[in-house]
């Protein structure tokens, strides 16, 4: 029996069971009852086989069927999926993403494919599951039987299903479509309208005391083991930036932070979180050779505060979360990720286009103060051979365009027109 014709359509699916409850009805008595006690148990429910198809790709539908080589098909593919997944997280490159996508395209259609059709998979396995218990039967009590009833409309199964397995596909390219179109056009376009129409006084943290008590709370950190000119020349350097984008905004200063802090094991790293909150380590100050170096940095963070993309970040991140809560009925996983909002910053990094857009903020920083962007690169290259030699990634190449990428846009100093204020 081919792919397609493994579910019968509806009308063959009654002629058989007719013809079942026929033969069955030709058994002696104790052999029916016999049936019965043999059948009852082993029968399946259509309902209990649709909701194990949405198992995520484990199989759990096939073993409820005891479909053993589907069953390890969709493993299979499960684990190239969750490998390919972990791969891409922890490299940031995506290992044969055409395996990658095969094996996900597999496991969606059999998903989709199983869901839709459930009710005929299972009443199909119940038939054949009858037939082979009365064959068992028949052949103990010596009664004749003339084996698979060859059906009135078995030359139309092949292109019926053919027809089903064509419109399964359709339906599944539409499905992927739209779900692309949504995150990544959509959903991101949501996340910075909904971003920016969020008052300062909800996002932003006002008092400095306030702002440290949040920065102690992190344990990934300590307090900087630097002298206190350090801190000086920071804070020194952050007001200089701060000013010209208050310039640049009418004026109006904002409640932005900046502090510095011992990085560890986090190495040479800057960060900055939705409250308005800046952080540096000791590491990245001790790598950066001039103050110009160090107002890149500081001119790049403050790029992202004022593109809102942490609170983009943690909008989008959280719709797509309930959109997969609603689906795999999973809502503990959402109120974990939005009580662990402030760490998912840390662990994620901003993606490719929010980088870029706070490189060109840093570069337009730099042509109106007319300092050489030369320091920019340098910095860029200084934190790039730090992590070959031995050193953590820095949050500034982790996830992010290549070094050689983003110093050819930050050298060429183009200011897209994608930057929106």
């Amino acid at each position: 029996m081919s792919l397609f014709d493994m579910e019968l359509p509806s009308q063959d699916l009654d002629l058989l069971d007719d013809q079942l409850r026929d033969d069955v009805s030709r058994l002696p008595e104790a052999a029916r009852k016999l049936y019965y006690e043999r059948v009852k148990p082993r029968l399946r429910d259509p309902d209990t086989y649709a909701v194990l198809c949405w198992s995520l790709g484990l199989g759990a539908h096939h073993v409820y069927l005891r479909r053993w080589w589907s069953f390890g098909f969709d493993v299979l593919s499960s684990l190239v999926v969750l490998s390919g997944l972990i791969l891409w997280m922890v490299t940031g490159k995506l290992i044969f993403p055409v395996l990658l996508i095969a094996a996900f395209l597999y496991n969606l259609f059999d998903t989709l494919y199983s869901a839709i059709l459930s009710p005929r998979v299972v009443r199909h396995y119940n038939i054949r599951l009858g037939q082979e218990v009365l064959a068992e039967l028949q052949h103990q009590v010596g009664l004749s039987h003339g084996g698979a009833m060859v059906l009135p409309s078995q030359e139309r199964v092949t292109q019926t299903n053919k027809r089903l397995f064509f419109w399964a596909l359709v339906a599944m390219a539409v499905v992927c479509l739209g779900a692309w179109l949504f995150f990544h056009s959509l959903l991101p376009e949501l996340a910075r309208r909904a971003a920016f129409a969020l008052p300062e006084d909800i996002l932003l943290v006002k008092e400095r005391q306030e702002a440290a008590a949040v920065v102690d709370q992190l344990q990934r950190f300590s307090p900087s083991q630097l002298k206190t000119a350090a801190e000086e020349r920071l804070q020194r350097l952050f007001a200089r930036v701060e000013h010209q984008h208050g310039e640049r905004n009418g004026g109006k200063k904002k409640h932005y932070h900046v502090f510095l802090r011992h990085g560890g094991r986090v190495g040479a790293n800057a960060f900055a979180f939705p409250n308005g909150v800046i952080l540096v380590t000791d590491e990245l100050v001790q790598l950066a050779k001039t103050d110009e170096e160090l107002l890149a940095i500081l001119a790049h963070e403050l790029g992202h505060l004022e593109g809102r993309h942490g609170i983009r970040i943690l909008l989008q991140d959280s719709t797509s979360l309930l959109l997969m809560s609603l689906v795999t009925g999973d809502v503990v996983s959402l109120a974990g990720a939005v009580a662990a909002a402030a760490h998912l910053v840390l662990a994620a990094g901003y993606s490719q286009e929010f980088e870029r857009e706070a490189d060109q903020r840093t570069v337009r920083y730099f042509r109106e103060n007319a300092i050489p962007i030369t320091h920019f690169v340098s910095i860029l290259n200084a934190l790039s051979k730090n992590s070959k030699t031995g050193g953590t990634d820095s949050a500034f190449l982790s996830t992010h365009p290549s070094t050689a990428e983003r110093i050819r846009l930050v050298a060429g100093g183009n200011e897209p027109p994608h930057i929106k204020p």
